[in-house]
């Protein structure tokens, strides 16, 4: 009987495909949830993320020991920003692709990160971002997702069956 059971389960693990189970393993964004896409960029690291916008990795890492939740924006990451990226629940670049500083880090890190979104423009003197015609700015709640880039949002969520899987 016990050799009937992983047989079994040897046939089922054959239907399920890698990338569902990925999936399974990294927050997602309700599928049902209003939202307005502003951009794309590459799925730099797996994963979706809401938070509040900031544009200096010091001030994510100030940010974060405050309580707060941040996307971390930047044109491109550099070893500097590494603090930053760390305290900061996901990353956008405008530039940069999938061997990219930011897409390496983000990946080793576990954090959602999308990169190379070039119709976002940052203007850090400002702390805004534009795009799709949008202007963002800083603490702005912004959400993020490796298949469905930069959206202001609104009623996003990240998925609660994904988070308490994460809990586990």
């Amino acid at each position: 009987m016990r050799i009937a059971c992983v047989e079994e389960i040897a046939y089922c693990m054959g239907y399920i495909d890698a990338g569902q189970l990925d999936q399974l393993l990294h927050p997602t964004l309700d599928p049902n949830a209003e939202k307005t896409v502003l951009a794309k960029g590459l799925p730099a690291s797996p994963g979706a993320a809401s938070g509040e916008l900031v544009f200096d990795a010091d001030e994510a890492v100030h940010l974060k020991a405050q309580g707060h939740t941040v996307i971390l924006a930047r044109v491109e990451t550099s070893p500097e920003d590494v603090q930053g990226m760390h305290a900061a629940v996901g990353i956008l670049t405008t530039r940069g692709g999938m061997t990219s500083h930011a897409a390496v880090v983000a990946r080793g890190m576990g954090r959602p990160c999308v990169v190379g979104a070039s119709a976002v423009v940052i203007d850090l003197e400002r702390e805004t971002l534009s795009a799709g015609g949008t202007v963002l700015h800083k603490g702005d709640v912004v959400t993020i997702e490796e298949t469905r880039p930069l959206s202001k949002t609104k009623t996003w969520r990240v998925s609660k069956l994904v988070e308490k899987a994460h809990e586990v």
